[in-house]
């Protein structure tokens, strides 16, 4: 069962309690809520009972002890469900059947996808309603294929009635939207993402299929699966394991029962390997599809065809503009890093060679099924001879010490009677083989706060919002993988990191806020159950204190140790008071300090393969339909913000995916480089200052690891290079609003004479006699401890909030160079990688994002997702249909100029 499943489950079926607590007959709870709220299924010898015909009364009450009593039921969620939409309460049904349907169950499938559908008492939906009907129906349920074939009316409401009629017209315009973006996706090449396009392309025979993957995939050397089949298809290059991956997936799909093989090569075959002439393959072009999609788009956008046009030729030529400037740019300053570095690649690599061997030396093929036997598939046979295989397993079953990693972990400080400990609250292992361009969003939600609608009525909205966030002394982290939510504990300003479950809840007095206004939304089923509100801690005056938190980065590789790095998500010590053992500052400024840090969003991107732009432009066109299709409905309603409050929009990763189309030279200008671990991206997403007077929105982009391989002759300066154009990319994509960027800053440095020099031991007296601030002389202190060599400016750079400083940190063992500052591979900006905030106040920019931080709702950050990715500035005061209309042409404009490129 999937974990999200499972915790939710476990924790929301008690939630369910009703609040009334009908009789019960002697039969057991499971078995009376088959009997009253059971769905007929003539084909099973079911009779069930219609929905119309349900006593939801005695439903609710018997599911709802049935569910206690046995959490990881899908039936007993999905009757429980159907109590509750019959009694009115549709999110709560949609909720229940939500649960079921991810766990396969049909009848559940189905009544979530027609309530989507239809808007049947929730936000209508179409593509997650055909999404799950289609799943139905690919089980044989035969009323889903029917819904899908012909769809019933939408359900009249109130909402829609009154709704702004300008609002509607514009909902219309982004469902016409949605649909050329929808026409792209359909018709663009997909033959370098989706391996059944390839077998189409390359023909069904086993020797077919060996022959392409030996034809078009490079082999290169590392240990164990990095890339996947998907990223194999897409990079060009993998190792025998994931060339034995993508080809075993191929197969697959051609109709063909496949197992892998593993055995031991010499060191002489692996050498050959090693030194067999191979040929990068050019990304699939589709220029005309691409050109032809900014005119479509134009075309289905009525109400804003003129200013989409508009930005959309904007955002081109600024693309073109970086595009000119990223190469001369990285070129000039990689030759001065280079020079200032002066010696120090001396026994560089030393090893390389023989790692490469070692690693070829683990050789996989595929083997197919042939009658009662099986036959070699080895795209490596030309060259090698491999010996009998010592193992096997099917593709699915490969280990998970076997395929790199990026693990996150949130970590808490807990400072209590003068002494220091720290506690991890969230611990999950990303597996870029497996992720599939699925979106990677980590939040943390205030518990306990007044609902979000209580908080936008008080005469200050954005005051009381943050003051809420401030006084919050429960919070729940979670980590969002696409559609998966991964969370199981929470910590308390006590000091405390517990469960995140419902007897925690009850026993800390809070209301389970973790799943948004959802008691408020669907009638107040805690009634009877209400926890007893605790008094929040005085922490001025508190023994325990939570003190700092950062996310931790660990990327694992098989054979490795893993390479661990942190970033500051608040720190409310800082390292000299930590040095010195001093109590913490909790006062009012220092408590809202925190609550900013805390609900900033972060954004994750793990690289396990350099990522084909058709690829990327495929994702963006899918994704940006489906957050076009899901912000539609919400302007049909009466009060779109309060239903933005309620729905979590599909995340748009504009600049990442801006950063990965553009961080590697054009295609064959690096025929040489290539990734042989995993490459880490965060953005942080939230707002600045100290209070509702200075309040900015704030983009923090964050190179976290950028390793590279290289395969060709001076490896070293090839490496120093790469990460010169990485920071050269961030720099350029943020644009003028970019604070504390390293290549920036050497850039200003050089033109005014200042060289940058070069530190290599970590000796206090000369670093200090570099004029830099506290927190820039630390970080360095710490990079030079672990063995780094760094190129710093002789001080600092005067800066619009105080002195900046960035320095060069470089691996001397291998060459792997980054752009550092305080804040890590990072680079600030007040305005959005293709749009700009150009520093929001009380707009209604940031009224959206209020809305959705308010009161704990993880599930509902719709307006952070419309202000992150669309940039959006207008007032809520001067009308929310222009304020909606410039967001949406801003997104687009900058989606379509990536996609047309």
């Amino acid at each position: 069962m999937p974990r999200r499943a499972t915790v939710a489950r476990c924790v929301l079926a008690a939630a369910f309690v009703a609040a009334s607590a009908a009789p019960l007959a002697a039969a057991t709870p499971s078995e009376d809520c088959d009997r009253l709220a059971a769905a007929p299924d003539p084909a099973a010898g079911v009779a069930g009972i219609a929905l119309e015909a349900i006593d939801a009364e005695a439903a609710i009450a018997a599911c709802a002890q049935a569910l206690r009593d046995h959490p990881d039921s899908s039936r007993l969620a999905f009757q429980y469900g159907r109590a509750l939409q019959r009694d009115g309460q549709a999110d709560a049904a949609a909720q229940l059947y939500a649960w079921a349907a991810t766990d396969g169950l049909a009848d559940a499938q189905y009544a979530l996808g027609v309530m989507l559908q239809t808007g049947d008492g929730v936000a209508a939906d179409p593509v997650a309603a055909a999404r799950w009907l289609t799943a139905a129906a690919d089980q044989g349920f035969a009323p889903a294929a029917e819904a899908l074939a012909s769809p019933p009316p939408p359900v009249a409401t109130a909402a829609a009635d009154a709704a702004d009629p300008g609002l509607v017209a514009l909902a219309d315009d982004l469902d016409g939207l949605a649909g050329a973006l929808d026409a792209f996706v359909r018709d663009a090449p997909r033959s370098r993402f989706d391996p059944l396009a390839t077998v189409q392309a390359a023909g069904l025979s086993v020797d077919a299929l060996t022959d392409w993957t030996r034809q078009n995939i490079v082999l290169v050397p590392y240990r164990g699966s990095l890339r996947g089949a998907r990223g194999t298809l897409m990079d060009r290059h993998g190792n025998s394991l994931d060339r034995a991956l993508l080809l075993a997936t191929m197969l697959a799909d051609a109709g063909y029962e496949v197992r892998l093989a593993r055995a031991a090569l010499s060191a002489d075959a692996a050498a050959a390997l090693r030194d067999a002439p191979a040929t990068a393959v050019a990304d699939a072009a589709d220029p005309a599809g691409r050109a032809i999609l900014a005119t479509q788009m134009t075309d289905a956008s009525a109400d804003f065809a003129q200013a989409l046009a508009a930005d959309v030729a904007a955002a081109q030529e600024r693309a073109r503009a970086d595009a000119a400037t990223i190469d001369s740019r990285s070129a000039r300053l990689a030759d001065a890093v280079l020079a200032a570095l002066g010696d120090v690649s001396a026994g560089a690599d030393a090893g390389a060679d023989a790692e490469a061997v070692a690693a070829l030396q683990d050789h996989w093929w595929v083997q197919v099924r042939d009658g009662d036997g099986w036959v070699d598939a080895d795209p490596s046979a030309p060259t090698v001879v491999a010996p009998p295989p010592h193992e096997t397993m099917a593709p699915e079953a490969l280990p998970d010490e076997l395929r790199h990693a990026v693990a996150l972990r949130l970590v808490v400080e807990i400072w209590q009677d003068g002494q220091l400990h720290e506690e991890t609250i969230l611990d999950h292992r990303l597996v870029p083989g497996l992720l599939d361009g699925q979106a990677i969003t980590l939040r943390q939600a205030p518990l306990g706060t007044p609902p979000a609608q209580r908080l936008l009525e008080q005469p200050d909205p954005v005051a009381a919002v943050l003051q809420a966030a401030a006084d919050a002394w429960v919070w729940q982290p979670e980590l969002r993988i696409g559609d998966e939510l991964v969370t199981d504990r929470l910590f308390t300003m006590r000091g405390e990191v517990l469960p995140a479950d419902r007897a925690t809840m009850q026993a800390l007095g809070i209301e389970p806020t973790m799943f948004g206004d959802f008691e408020q939304r669907v009638g107040g089923l805690f009634d009877d159950d209400a926890p007893e509100p605790q008094a929040a801690p005085d922490e001025a005056n508190a023994p325990v204190r939570i003190t700092a938190e950062w996310l931790e980065i660990a990327v694992e590789r098989p054979g490795a140790a893993a390479a661990v790095q942190r970033r500051t998500v608040f720190d409310l010590l800082g390292p000299d008071a930590r040095a010195s053992g001093a109590a913490p500052d909790l006062s009012a400024a220092q408590r809202m300090r925190r609550a900013l840090g805390l609900m900033r969003e972060v954004d994750v991107m793990v690289l396990g393969a350099a990522p084909a732009p058709s690829a990327l432009r495929h994702d963006l066109a899918r994704d940006s339909a489906g957050l076009l299709r899901a912000v539609a409905p919400l302007l049909r309603e009466s009060d779109p913000t309060a239903a933005g409050a309620a729905t979590d929009l599909p995340r748009i990763q504009l600049p990442m995916l801006r950063f990965a189309l553009n961080r590697f030279a054009p295609s064959g200008a690096t025929p040489d480089l290539y990734l042989d671990r995993p490459n880490v991206v965060l953005t942080w997403q939230g707002i600045a200052g100290t209070g509702a007077a200075d309040l900015t929105a704030s983009l923090l982009f964050d190179i976290v690891a950028n390793d590279v391989a290289v395969s060709g002759a001076d490896a070293f300066a090839s490496r120093v290079a790469q990460g010169v154009r990485d920071t050269v990319v961030e720099d350029t994509l943020a644009g003028d609003g970019a604070i504390g960027n390293a290549a920036a800053l050497h850039e200003a440095d050089l033109a005014a004479g200042r060289g940058w020099q070069r530190l290599i031991s970590p000796d206090p007296a000369a670093l200090a006699a570099f004029d830099l601030p506290p927190e820039a002389t630390a970080a360095i202190a710490r990079d030079l401890a672990d063995g780094a060599v760094v190129l710093l400016p002789p001080g600092a750079t005067a800066g619009p909030a105080g002195p900046l400083a960035a320095w060069w940190r470089v691996d001397p063992a291998t060459g792997t160079t980054l752009g550092m500052n305080p804040a890590g591979g990072a680079v600030m900006t007040e305005e959005a990688f293709l749009v700009w905030f150009q520093g929001i106040q009380v707009g209604g920019c940031f009224a959206l994002m209020a809305l959705t931080i308010a009161a704990g709702m993880p599930g509902a950050y719709a307006g952070a997702a419309i202000c992150v990715a669309g940039g959006i500035t207008g007032a809520v005061a001067g009308g929310i249909g222009g304020f909606v209309l410039s967001g949406a042409s801003s997104l687009i404009g900058g989606v379509v100029a990536v996609i047309a490129g």
